[in-house]
């Protein structure tokens, strides 16, 4: 996986009337702990830290964090956890973990679905069961996504964790059963369709009848 730069500063002072002003500024508060690392009160600028947030990818790339007034020290982190303004949806705080280099880690990895199955082509529909696997591997060896060819899918066809290729550089993590994708044939929800029209049929004649009983009581 790629990594990204990010620029932070060091920050002196805490509480939420400091991190109310540097929000007014344009950067969002966080901290940084992890492997090897004392826990140090940071701030990142927030347009930069957006730019990672909105791309599913990067969300997930280990990312190479400047501290720019403690001598240009980097450290390689994954953001850990974003909190966010519930009326805005922005990051109001953000939490780096700083990478021990030499061991492997679990991580979630977006799944791209590449090819047009032949049973959507003959009117089955293709479900994603899976957005995300979870794999394990060292820090550098991270993939920006796992891309699946559903391209030979027929209808009642299936891909389950365990029919992925066995990569060399991480391994995946999970029931093997898992159904990632799936066709299915079109009258699955065809049947739903009918059953929810036969309840409103139920209804409205149960309502028919209780009004006419209604009718003869008042006579």
């Amino acid at each position: 996986m790629k990594e990204i730069k990010l620029e932070a500063v060091v920050r002196d002072t805490r509480g939420k009337g400091a991190a109310r002003s540097l929000r007014r500024e344009g950067l969002v508060p966080g901290v940084l702990y992890g492997y090897k690392t004392d826990n140090m009160a940071l701030a990142v600028k927030q347009s930069d830290l957006l730019k990672i947030l909105h791309d599913p990818k990067k969300r997930r790339m280990v990312v190479e964090l400047i501290i720019k007034d403690n001598g240009g020290t980097s450290k390689k982190v994954i953001i850990k956890d974003v909190q966010n303004d519930v009326i805005r949806h922005l990051p109001i705080h953000v939490d780096f973990y700083a990478l021990d280099e030499t061991r492997k880690m679990r991580v979630d990895v977006p799944v791209t679905l590449t090819g047009e199955p032949i049973g959507v082509k003959n009117g089955g529909i293709l479900r994603h069961h899976m957005d995300e696997i979870e794999v394990k591997c060292l820090p550098h060896d991270i993939p920006e996504e796992v891309t699946i060819d559903v391209s030979d899918l027929d209808i009642g066809d299936a891909i389950f964790l365990k029919d992925l290729k066995v990569q060399v550089k991480y391994e995946f993590v999970g029931d093997p059963a898992q159904i990632i994708v799936s066709v299915e044939h079109p009258a699955v929800e065809a049947e739903v369709v009918e059953v929810e029209e036969e309840e409103m049929e139920v209804e409205e004649g149960t309502g028919a009848a209780e009004a006419e009983k209604e009718e003869k009581s008042e006579d």
